[in-house]
């Protein structure tokens, strides 16, 4: 079950990563959040794993302390 957690945790974060950086950029440039949505994944690929994993390690050692 703690497996689960971690992994719900890390995805989640993934997701909201992805909606913020899309945002963002969708703020910065003028383009529609759907396409802007489409053009981050690359950068999520690349980049939007690390905060996933942290949080990910971090919600992991905390379970083990329980």
């Amino acid at each position: 079950m703690k497996t689960t957690k971690v992994m719900l945790a890390v995805i989640g974060t993934f997701f909201l990563t992805w909606i913020l950086v899309s945002l963002l950029f969708c703020y910065l440039g003028d383009t529609e959040f759907k396409t802007t949505m489409a053009h981050s994944f690359i950068f999520m690929v690349i980049l939007g794993w690390i905060p996933a994993m942290i949080v990910g390690a971090d919600y992991s050692e905390k379970l083990n302390n329980l």
